[in-house]
Order: C-alpha cells, then structure tokens, then sequence
C-alpha cells in the first residue's frame, strides 16, 4: 500500500468509514488477544498502527505480546511510546512499570507506578506492584502498608496477600506472614507462592510437622533419565541437538526482563511455535512426567498430590550459563510440576572441594529472612541428560560454579488442563 493510499484508509477510519475504523479494528483485535490467539491479534494492532501511527492501545497491547512472548526490548519500546502518545493511559505506565519490575530497576517501577496511581488512585494492581516495588527496594514498612490498602481495594486478588506474607516474614512477624498466605489460599487454594510463604513462616515458628506434611525435602524432589526419542540413537545426539536448537532459538536474550538468570542467556517459552526437536524432547519429557504422576499417591488434602493432572501443557524455556552464572532462588506460580533438563554441564561441577557450585538448591525462600534462622535446603549436582523434578511450590536456585565452560538446562512447568 502506498502513502497516499494509507493517508485515504487513514482518514476513512478516522471518520468511521473502512468497516467501522480503527476502533472496529481494535475491538477485533482485542477479541483475538483475549481468546490467546496472539499471533492474530499482534497482525491486527500492527495493520491499526498503519492506518494510525499514534494509536496508543494498539502500540501498549503490541508492547504486551511482545513481553508475553520474551522480545522485551520490543515489550519496552512500545510501552515507552505508548505513555509517550497518551501520557494519561494509567494501564501502559503500570504494565511499563511491570517490565521495570521484572528487570529489578525497581525505582524506575516506582516512578510508573506513581504515574499510573496519580491517575487512577483505586488502581489496585498498581497498588500491589508498588508495593513490590519498595520490598525490592527495602522498604519493607512501606511496603506492607501499600500491599494492605490494595487487599482492601480489591480483596479478591491473590498477589497483593502473598507478597504482603513475604514482606510480614522479612519483618520478623512470622505468625501475620501466617495469617496472609492462610487468607491468600482461602481465595485461591493452590496458589504457589503462598504455599511456599506458608511453608516458610511454619519452619520460622517451629512448627515441622505442618511444614514437612507437604514440603519434607527428601520426598519432594524426583529424578529420571529421558528415553532418547527416535531418530535420535543415543544421548549425545538428543544432547546435540537439543544444544544446538537452544543456541539457535530467536527469543535467546542475555538476562532478559521477566527470567530469573544472571551471567546467562534465556530463552522465551521454546513451545511456542516449537521446532522438531524441541517436539521430541517434549514427547520424551511427558513419558517421565506421566511416569512419575502414575507412581504418585492419592491425597485429596495436600495441594501437590490432589492435584495430579490427566491432561496438561508444558512450557520450556532453556539457558546458558556462563562462569559465575547462576538463577536465584524462585518458584513457578501457576504451574503444577516444574523441573530442569540438563543438556551440557562444566566438568568443574565434579571438582573437589567446589562443595555445591553449579547444583540445583531446593528450600532457600527468596525473601530476606529473621537474623538467626537457617532454612532446611537440599541440592542436586546436574549431570547431563538427568531430568530433576519438583513441586511448582519448592523454592529452587542454583549455585554459581567456577571455571569457563557452559551450563546448558532446560527448565520446564506442567500447567493442568480440564
């Protein structure tokens, strides 16, 4: 289309011709991106920001796929511009200050979030990202309070409970941090994080027994080697190519927004639109998983167990550390069952003496933690082609490791379905 014809289909849309405008056109588009058909939905806004460069929702909303699906230089960009064409569209500056958030610039986040929050004071999800906001940045008294008044706000979101329970054990209140991830998971009954919250305060009031009935270490943390799937003939082949589709993949960012990863590069999810062998890997990797769900027993009142799925999805999403790296601690929010393939691992893991660097670490929270107390941890030395597998709920992280070469995993989630 030339430039005189866009200026005509421009105009035609301002003035509610060419199928009812842009604002037909983003209403379509918004249908597509709220039935998840992203790629649909991101050719639509792309055509509206032809017709209408300034177009603030089309470039916030394109600015949002970009980030659901790991360009985050794009993601920001488009947030930027976005604020930059309608400085009073409090949604952008909030989901801006969330990319901030997720790369831990947290003062750039709390500037977004008081940008959204000038405009919209009730804005409860505002709210609870500020407050997370000045728990990054130590805040913690701030933080509690900010994370309070959006509860009462909008009492029925479950993010604002969980982290005011992380931030009330930072504060030395462990029985509050109790009462919060309690209330969190009267709302929302498998939400991970407060059943790693609650985990974590139980062990701080010298309670074992309630903790070990559903985080004991020594019985949460599973391992398996994959089935080499066929045309493949043996491990150092599925290893190959599963390294080579992994430093080939287009999301491969170094520490992108949104990953946990320092001195490596991630990927976005590798299942979105994936290639062939991340298709075998993943054929092999639900022949372990359905394996161990088979050999799982029954137990209506634990949330790991009660949960066993018969139908799910899995997401991948693979990195390369290089010397030094490491993924702090975490947890996998929404997910049932998460874990980490190992594709390549550096010969100085075996050293003597290097204790546990490079190793996956379970049990350590991600909160900073009364004077005094030591979590109960357990570790996995990574060895390549073994699969370790835990609940979604089990803080994990790795241990940075010494020497030059590269350690190559592919972590995954199972998220139930029906």
């Amino acid at each position: 289309m030339g430039r005189s014809e866009r200026r005509r289909e421009a105009k035609q849309a301002r003035q509610g011709g060419a199928g009812g405008g842009v604002a037909a056109l983003l209403e379509g588009a918004l249908a597509y991106h709220r039935a998840g058909r992203l790629a649909m939905a991101e050719k639509a806004y792309r055509r509206i920001l032809e017709i209408e460069p300034e177009e603030p929702t089309a470039e916030h909303l394109l600015g949002l796929i970009a980030y659901q699906e790991g360009r985050y230089q794009e993601a920001l960009g488009r947030m930027i511009r976005a604020t930059e064409i309608a400085p009073a569209y409090a949604e952008a500056h909030q989901n801006l200050g969330n990319l901030y958030l997720d790369s831990k610039k947290h003062l750039e986040a709390l500037e977004c979030y008081d940008k959204a929050l000038a405009l919209n004071p009730d804005f409860a999800n505002a709210l609870a990202n500020k407050g997370d906001a000045l728990r990054g940045l130590g805040r913690l008294d701030e933080a509690a309070e900010i994370l309070a008044r959006s509860i009462r706000l909008d009492p029925f979101i479950k993010e604002p409970r969980y982290r005011l329970a992380a931030t009330l054990i930072s504060l030395g209140k462990a029985s509050q941090a109790l009462e919060a991830a309690e209330a969190c998971l009267a709302l929302e009954p498998y939400c991970q994080n407060a059943w790693a919250y609650r985990a974590t305060a139980l062990q701080i009031l010298g309670k074992p027994a309630e903790f070990e009935r559903f985080l004991k270490l020594d019985e949460v943390v599973w391992t398996a080697r994959l089935n080499v799937p066929a045309p493949l003939t043996d491990l150092e082949a599925f290893n190959a190519a599963l390294e080579g589709a992994v430093r080939s993949h287009p999301t491969l960012v170094w520490e992108p927004f949104q990953r946990v990863s320092y001195g490596g590069s991630v990927t976005g999810d590798m299942m979105i639109r994936p290639e062939r062998t991340m298709q075998l890997f993943e054929r092999a990797l639900r022949q372990a998983i359905d394996h161990l769900r088979d050999a799982l027993p029954d137990d209506a009142g634990h949330p790991f167990l009660s949960r066993k799925p018969k139908r799910y999805r899995i997401a991948l999403v693979a990195s390369i550390l290089r010397k030094g790296g490491w993924h702090p601690t975490h947890l996998h929010e929404g997910a049932w069952l998460s874990g980490c393939y190992y594709v390549r691992v550096p010969s100085s893991l075996s050293v003597e003496g290097d204790g546990r660097a490079g190793w996956i670490e379970f049990g350590r929270p991600d909160c900073k933690l009364p004077a005094g107390f030591e979590p109960p941890t357990s570790a996995v030395k990574p060895e390549p082609g073994l699969a370790v597998f835990f609940p979604s709920y089990l803080f994990h992280g790795t241990v940075p490791f010494k020497g030059n070469e590269e350690r190559i995993g592919i972590a995954f989630d199972v998220y139930p379905e029906g």
